[in-house]
């Protein structure tokens, strides 16, 4: 499989001759506006939820992190009295969203702005505690670190798309997009879970991720084999896939971005993950982008049957790997995939692989360097190339690690660029290794002897959700607190869209309850602001809590619960014990159970598993002792003195009204009709002047 894999790879790499294509394009300004329009949403995320998260008065106050994290701020600015902690929070937000509003509608994509942008999130993302230790966060930093050094201009203010002469910018971006998604395959397997190599991973994931989405009860009810074919081609995809990204042959790179849009938007549509996957489908867009040089005039039936080469060799390498990675069996009668890979031969294959891909990479980058500048005679092309080459160094660092084997390379080791890995990059948050979903979580007990589909354990799911209860001072009976998005006491309540915003709180309620209420701080904390009561800490919740009552709570428990989709009766949800089948009526075929006229009754089924906190009263003197040993006051301070800077620009009101009435829902709609406008607009003057290139063609 190695010797397959490395040798049909090598062969599109090093194959590929330079073809100089005329048509201009427009993928560059397209990318540039989606990572504005990206951080224009993360900034309106960060603060509609400020108040309730990390003001003065919220879950994990900022005035207890910026003096530690960045002591130079506290001690000029916020010692000296220039600015308080939530102001200065809070305009930064601001001044995030309004530079990413300039970038979003092509206004000017200097490089300047994008290293605004990495400085202001970079801020936020450093003060903001344990709601913002997310691996996208990082993505999005480095995302945007990368464009400012590499593809962004700085000659200009506005992006001229067909004067681009070299492209050594988009070098860097494509290895980061080669990095995160290799990253994220191998460590599935390197994991040794086996959820990811029996391939019933989303038998428990659909139900288990944080958030799911809109479809993902549906996704859950399809046939096993279907489910374990769509873990097959994610492996398939962020694997031998993500290879085609660094061919100089635009025909396979066009297959490979492709087929890593179409995994996002899947992604998309079952699950909510705020604007990670539209910040991967962005970053596919420097995958696709050509040369804009004059090409010479040779035969166009040449270059067609060049095409046609190139896609055929793309695709018998992609269909040589699936059939070396998985095999179709048969277990008690029923079809069956298989993984053929182990963790030991993805480490081989991981190890033959890199170090030639890399070594590609890097004199490819040079030779182009060096051919650019001399036949431009032009410095600032040296230097970009210069650049490029050291970002790719440093972007490419954290492939090392993924065996130990790569980290003792001599050739990486005399470049000396893993201290500056370790010390500058990685402990700042510039850079960073990615693996996402690296072992499978909500995984239940069955019972012994007990055999699933095609001779498999049963996929029992047991997703740990943390329910409040609390009782008011008007009443003396236990009310389930329910929160906006995460699963709760209604189960009926299908899941909702939500992304590309990131309710922080109920996701970290899901890491939550993989641990303990002692080891969460915030958690406790959460539930004394909640006693207290503080309104910026409860709008974080479903406002349904509190109409009914006019009195404030007194009393908070915590239990733990075991959720899981219901199913439609059908033969392999019989094989799982523990599950609520749903009492339809038995239908002529399996589709007829996914129609809007079969909308099931509920869609959660819980069943209580422990007790997760004792229940705790607002002057618990316990209580008290071990939030204030925690760093946090035992106040819920004014709750108008956040808006004591922005209040005579009527923000405040604006983000109360948000909150209040979800405005933020309209952010992701308005965010793809402009995409989808934008991108009209680049396939009608891509047309346009490709027709004026063909025209001045025919005249020569």
């Amino acid at each position: 499989l190695c010797q397959r894999l490395h040798f049909v790879s090598m062969v599109l790499l090093l194959s590929a001759t330079k073809r100089n294509d005329s048509r201009p394009t427009n993928l560059r300004a397209f990318f540039l506006s989606s990572l504005g329009f990206i951080h224009l949403i993360a900034f309106w995320s960060y603060y509609i939820q400020f108040p309730g998260l990390l003001s003065f008065s919220g879950i994990e106050p900022v005035n207890r992190i910026i003096p530690h994290v960045s002591p130079t701020v506290h001690k000029h600015l916020i010692e000296k009295g220039f600015i308080d902690e939530d102001s200065l929070c809070e305009l930064l937000a601001v001044l995030g969203m309004f530079v990413g509003t300039i970038l979003a509608l092509g206004l000017s994509h200097h490089g300047a702005l994008y290293v605004l942008q990495t400085g202001l999130y970079w801020f936020l993302v450093r003060t903001g505690g344990t709601f913002y230790s997310f691996q996208w966060d990082i993505l999005l930093i480095e995302t945007t670190i990368v464009t400012s050094l590499t593809y962004a201009p700085w000659m200009s203010h506005r992006t001229s798309l067909a004067s681009e002469s070299t492209s050594l910018g988009v070098w860097p971006l494509r290895f980061l997009l080669f990095k995160l998604m290799l990253m994220s395959g191998v460590v599935k397997i390197q994991s040794g879970c086996p959820k990811w190599l029996n391939l019933t991973a989303l038998e428990f994931h659909l139900a288990t991720q944080c958030l799911p989405g809109p479809l993902a009860w549906y996704v859950h009810q399809l046939p096993p084999f279907l489910l374990r074919l769509a873990v097959a081609i994610t492996l398939w995809i962020e694997l031998p896939a993500t290879v085609l990204l660094l061919s100089p042959e635009i025909q396979s790179r066009q297959t490979g971005a492709t087929l890593q849009i179409m995994l996002q938007v899947l992604i998309i549509l079952t699950g909510n993950y705020n604007y990670f996957n539209l910040l991967t489908i962005a970053l596919c867009f420097p995958v696709l982008e050509k040369k804009s040089q004059a090409r010479p005039a040779i035969d166009h039936s040449f270059w067609m049957i060049r095409r046609s080469v190139y896609i055929t060799v793309t695709w018998l390498y992609l269909f040589v790997t699936f059939l070396s990675m998985f095999a179709l069996e048969h277990n008690d009668g029923k079809l069956n995939i298989r993984l053929n890979l182990s963790p030991d031969q993805v480490d081989r294959w991981t190890e033959s692989l890199l170090p030639p891909i890399l070594n590609f990479a890097i004199g490819w980058v040079a030779f182009e360097t060096i051919s650019h500048g001399i036949s431009n005679r032009s410095v600032s092309v040296l230097v970009q190339g210069i650049v490029s080459l050291f970002v790719i160094l440093l972007v490419t660092t954290p492939l090392l690690t993924l065996t130990t084997s790569l980290e003792s390379r001599e050739f990486w080791a005399c470049l000396k660029i893993r201290p500056l890995y370790n010390n500058y990059a990685r402990p700042y948050g510039l850079t960073s290794s990615y693996g996402l979903f690296r072992r499978m979580t909500g995984v239940g007990m069955h019972t012994e002897g007990e055999v699933g589909w095609a001779g498999q354990p049963p996929s029992v799911v047991e997703r740990p959700e943390i329910i409040l209860e609390g009782i008011y001072n008007d009443d003396e009976e236990w009310h389930e607190l329910e929160f906006r998005w995460k699963p709760g006491k209604r189960l009926d309540r299908f899941p909702r869209q939500v992304a590309p915003h990131q309710p922080r709180l109920d996701w970290q309620m899901w890491f939550a309850a993989l641990g303990r209420a002692d080891h969460n701080p915030w958690f406790v904390h959460l539930v004394k602001k909640l006693l207290d009561p503080c309104p910026q800490v409860m709008d974080l919740l479903d406002p349904s809590n509190f109409i009914p009552h006019t009195s404030s709570l007194r009393k908070i428990r915590a239990k733990l619960y075991y959720y899981d989709f219901t199913r439609v009766p059908s033969e392999w949800s019989k094989t799982v014990g523990v599950v609520k089948i749903l009492p339809f009526e038995q239908r002529k075929s399996f589709l007829s159970y996914l129609l809007p006229a079969a909308m099931p009754e509920t869609v959660w089924h819980r069943r209580f598993a422990s007790h997760y906190m004792p229940e705790i009263e607002a002057n618990n003197t316990n209580l008290i002792r071990y939030i204030v040993s925690h760093g946090f006051k035992n106040e819920c301070g004014d709750p108008n003195k956040r808006c004591s800077v922005l209040k005579y620009i009527g923000l405040c009101s604006v983000a109360k009204l948000m909150r209040k009435w979800q405005l933020f829902l309209l952010a992701p709609y308005l965010f793809f009709v402009v995409m989808f406008l934008k991108l009209l607009i680049f396939f009608r003057d891509t047309k346009d002047s490709y027709a004026k290139v063909k025209f001045e063609e025919l005249k020569k």
